[in-house]
């Protein structure tokens, strides 16, 4: 990254990755959401999924592994599968038994002309079913698609903005990315305490989120001088702190 000399950035610390692994996986606590942004290729997904690794490892109070689900909707993606987590194509799979509490809910892509309409209905299931039961992490890779309405998206922006208003008190964090934060609900960036942000590849993305961050002089001060795989990260509550560190793309086999 290059060298940063103004009073913003004079707060923001370097770190490694192990370093922003180890302080998740101690500091993150569920009903605390995660919002990250960033292009295809940054590696936001990879931090994502990194992120959630460490962080289902902790125990939850009935001694069994934290739950943790990740949305996925594409025909294949290599970063999903190679979690090694099972996979929920169909809503009667849901909930999960002992030894599956961290799952992909990731629908049979199938017919194209079919294929959102199928995966919307798994979608709405599983998240009717996690709100009530609480004490979970979901984590929605491309929240865009996720929100837009038909045919660009799956048109569930009311069910996401609920969790993110609502489910708090539940028990419940999610987790999402998108590489498009100009079409997704407000409530993606101000309900989030914790922000990961990659550099956008449009100015007026980056300017949307920094508005939203709470941390804007920050945001538009570093993010612009940020390098290929390389994050800021905000922790906006309940105490303030920003780092930067870089996702490492090579770690199990990447």
């Amino acid at each position: 990254m290059a060298s940063r000399r103004s009073p913003e950035t004079d707060r923001v610390r370097v770190v490694d990755w192990q370093t922003i692994l180890d302080t998740f996986r101690r500091r993150h606590r569920l009903g605390e959401h995660v919002s990250c942004v960033g292009p295809t290729g940054s590696g936001k997904s990879t931090a994502m999924l990194e992120l959630l690794r460490e962080r289902g490892a902790r125990r939850a109070r009935d001694g069994r592994p934290t739950r943790v689900a990740v949305f996925g909707t594409k025909p294949r993606d290599a970063t999903l599968s190679r979690t090694g987590w099972p996979r929920v194509t169909k809503p009667e799979q849901w909930p999960t038994g002992y030894g599956e509490e961290h799952c992909l809910v990731w629908p049979t892509y199938g017919d194209p002309a079919t294929a959102a309409r199928r995966q919307r209905g798994v979608f709405v299931h599983v998240l009717r079913e996690i709100l009530p039961a609480g004490n979970q992490v979901v984590y929605v890779d491309e929240a865009a698609y996720f929100t837009e309405y038909p045919p660009e998206g799956l048109g569930l922006a009311a069910a996401l903005s609920q969790y993110w208003q609502v489910s708090r008190s539940s028990g419940i964090s999610m987790v999402a990315s998108t590489q498009r934060p100009r079409r997704v609900p407000v409530a993606m960036w101000t309900e989030a305490y914790w922000l990961v942000i990659f550099r956008p590849e449009d100015e007026e993305d980056l300017k949307r989120v920094a508005q939203l961050s709470g941390h804007k002089a920050l945001v538009l001060d570093v993010v612009p001088q940020l390098e290929t795989h390389e994050f800021l990260l905000l922790r906006r509550r309940p105490e303030r702190w920003a780092v930067v560190s870089q996702v490492e793309l090579d770690r199990r086999g990447r």
